[in-house]
């Protein structure tokens, strides 16, 4: 019994130092994009920073967002930009947030 709670303890230490590390590469990547001020130089960094399917994914995600803040039909969404409506409704969890950036982006 012991040595199953030293491995867990131990296991929780990784992953908290996991965590912190993690945390420091979270906020530089957060410096990054808070440097981009034109939709050109956005452009540049993301098609760098992502593949064309991952850019392609968070595309498809904003029109997602859109037509919820629309008050569209999920099903209606799911089925125009085929998408399942699982991915509907994650969107709409956020969207729900109101102090979340999609909220505040949508608002401008």
């Amino acid at each position: 019994m012991r040595t199953v709670l030293a491995v867990l303890t131990l296991s929780s230490q990784i992953f908290m130092k996991i965590s912190k590390r993690m945390q420091g590469y979270l906020d530089e990547l957060y410096v990054a994009f808070s440097r981009i001020k034109t939709k050109k130089d956005a452009a540049l960094f993301l098609e760098d920073f992502l593949t064309p399917r991952e850019l392609s994914d968070v595309a498809l995600r904003w029109q997602l967002v859109k037509r919820l803040a629309k008050n569209m039909p999920h099903r209606s969404i799911s089925e125009e930009l085929g998408v399942s409506i699982a991915k509907v409704t994650r969107g709409s969890k956020a969207l729900q947030n109101t102090a979340g950036a999609f909220s505040k982006l949508l608002r401008k």
